[in-house]
């Protein structure tokens, strides 16, 4: 005999600060899996999943892939590695500043 799980998704509309201190309260109601989609102050939809928890926090990991092809270096060259690479640059420089103004906490 099989067995048919489901889930209920609900949409709740939080803003970053508050589910901020229900994670650090142990309130949220996060599970591993739960996804949260917002936009990036240049308008782009982004989803983060919950990938690990603990008490007190929790892991987003984004969902999907960028919208955008970034070359790995400008020369198609691996000298250097990942170390010195463009898309290391780009994405610290442009991705991740775009996320931590997007998403402060």
């Amino acid at each position: 005999m099989a067995v048919l799980t489901q889930t209920v998704t609900t949409e709740t509309a939080i803003n970053w600060e508050e589910l901020a201190q229900k994670i650090k309260d142990n309130t949220s109601g996060l599970k591993v899996g739960d996804i949260i989609t917002e936009k990036t102050l240049d308008g782009e939809e982004m989803d983060l999943v919950v990938v690990d928890m603990g008490p007190g926090w929790a892991r987003f990991e984004s969902k999907d892939c960028l919208p955008v092809e970034v070359a790995y270096n400008q020369n198609n060259r691996n000298a250097g590695g990942f170390a010195d690479s463009d898309v290391k640059h780009y994405l610290n420089e442009e991705v991740s500043t775009v996320c931590r103004r997007s998403f402060a906490m």
